[in-house]
Parts: C-alpha cells; structure tokens; sequence
C-alpha cells in the first residue's frame, strides 16, 4: 500500500510494499509515484487514472509488471483519499494476483484439454445432472441424435428421442429412477 498527495509524491509505504519491491522507505518517500523505479506507474494510462482518483474517482484496475525478473499480476485499487487539511491525495492498494491467475490460466488450459478430447471421441457422449437433465454432449451425441447441442442441452433424458431410451445407458438411469 502507497499513500500519495496531492502532487503525487509518496509520503506512506506499508512495509508488504517494500518486501514486494526490494526497495528502502527513504528511496522511495518524498518521490513523485511516476517517478519511482516501479514500471507500474510510469505510464499515461496509470498517470490520468491517479490523476482521476485525485478528482474523487476510485479506480480498480488489473496489471502487469515485472519487479526484477519476476513478472506478477496485480489488483490496483486507487481510492480518492481526503486528508486532515482537506486536501486530496490518492490511497494505492496493490493486491498481488499472481498465484491466481496462474491458477485460473492452468485451469484453462486444462479445460481446453478436455473439451479437445470430449470433441476427437468418435462416441456420443452425454452427461446428465441429478435431474437428468442433459448438461453436455459432444459433437458426436449430437449427430447420433440428430439434433443440435442447443436442442439438447438442458433436456431431461426421459424428453429424448426413442433411439436413446433403447440403450443400455437409458434402461440403467431409468432403474435409477
């Protein structure tokens, strides 16, 4: 966390900020935000935006940035900030991401993965919730029906057509039920 006045110069740095950047508070103190060796900051887009929290307007933005030669991603909430004289200054919030979108990229790709291989099955694949309602069916279900994924997605299995209630797969959910 950063706390700037009103001329954008840094006058509060919360330790988690220096730990993160490697940096000493009195190299950083006193110094206009844009001008501080963070790359985060030294860029218009990120000067209008602490420009507009100085106006009132709070910001949250996701970044990029590289901190020597690890690159993380942050949650930047810059919030309008009124000090005991009155006069305006910006609150800076960096909520390091990373881990998260690391996650959230692996679980995308895995994702991709599998709806890869759901789709090269030359088998009709179906998948039904507790209701019996179809959630998923791949491209193959879909021409062994002869009906679209839309038509089918959302229907209970006992609404499908009669060559499905034939198959073994209906006869055991149908002694499920």
């Amino acid at each position: 966390m950063l706390i700037s006045d009103r001329a954008l110069k840094i006058i509060q740095i919360n330790d988690n900020f220096l730990k993160l950047t490697n940096m000493k508070r009195e190299d950083i103190l006193g110094q206009r935000i844009e001008n501080s060796k963070l790359p985060i900051f030294n860029t218009p887009e990120m000067t209008a935006n602490l420009n507009a929290a100085l106006n009132g307007k709070a910001i949250t933005k996701e970044k990029e940035c590289s901190i020597g030669k690890t690159k993380y991603c942050f949650n930047i909430k810059l919030i309008p900030t009124a000090f005991e004289d009155g006069l305006p200054g910006v609150t800076i919030i960096l909520e390091n991401i990373t881990e998260q979108k690391r996650i959230e990229d692996e679980l995308r790709t895995s994702e991709q993965r599998y709806r890869l291989l759901l789709e090269s099955i030359s088998d009709g694949i179906y998948i039904v919730n507790r209701e019996l309602r179809l959630v998923l069916v791949n491209n193959a279900g879909s021409r062994l029906l002869q009906m679209s994924k839309e038509e089918l997605l959302g229907k209970k299995v006992t609404d499908l057509p009669q060559v499905i209630r034939e198959t073994p797969f209906f006869k055991a959910l149908s002694a499920r039920t």
